[in-house]
Parts: C-alpha cells; sequence; structure tokens
C-alpha cells in the first residue's frame, strides 16, 4: 500500500517544525505576548525583538496623558552657543562667555502664556 503524497508532506512538515523547535535537547520557548502597559520590565534574557516590542507598547501614565490634553509645551533653552550666536558650536568655546540674564526669563514665560 503506498502512502498519499499529502500524507508525506504533513509528516515531513510535523516532523521539521518539531525539529526547529527542539534546540540543545530542549524545545525553545516561545516568547510570550507583550501587553501595552506603563511599566515594561527588561530581562536579562529578553532577545533584542522582545525588547523592542517592550519598547514599542509603553503606554504614557495618566499624569502623562493629562498634561498631552494641554496642548501646550514651552521649552526654554540656552547654552554657550546662544550667547555666540550659532546653533552649533565646536567644543572649544570660551565658558566665561555663558552669561544669562536671568530677569529676561519672567518676560520670555509671560510671553509665552499670552
Amino acid at each position: 500500500m503506498k502512502t498519499p503524497i499529502n500524507t508525506i508532506l504533513k509528516n515531513l512538515i510535523t516532523t521539521s517544525v518539531t525539529a526547529f523547535l527542539f534546540v540543545g535537547g530542549q524545545f525553545a520557548a516561545t516568547p510570550a505576548p507583550v501587553d501595552y502597559a506603563t511599566v515594561q520590565v527588561i530581562s536579562s534574557n529578553d532577545s533584542p525583538s522582545v525588547i523592542a516590542e517592550k519598547a514599542a507598547k509603553v503606554l504614557p501614565r495618566a499624569y502623562q496623558s493629562d498634561w498631552m490634553r494641554l496642548e501646550r509645551t514651552f521649552f526654554l533653552h540656552f547654552g554657550v552657543n546662544t550667547f555666540n550666536g550659532v546653533e552649533w558650536g565646536t567644543g572649544r568655546e570660551e565658558p566665561s562667555i555663558f552669561n544669562p540674564v536671568i530677569s529676561v526669563l519672567p518676560a520670555a514665560i509671560a510671553d509665552e502664556r499670552k
């Protein structure tokens, strides 16, 4: 009696999949699905793909969502390059040129609130 080709293929696929999952004398663990959460814990045995998935599934906390709903952000940044009149410095700027005038800050914040 001859074995039908579909039975042969089914047995071959089943054997191949089992051989693929059986690594080093034990079955390879399939990583558990990663849920969306405000905190993701990275374990020492997490693969790079699991770490990437965890990073992609971090949710904002309630206070962060509340802040985002305000739809208002103000970022004020200045450094040595501000006083040089350039966007990118060389790293060889003289530190003494850093001279922020603190009295200007309240006015800048007040302007932004308008």
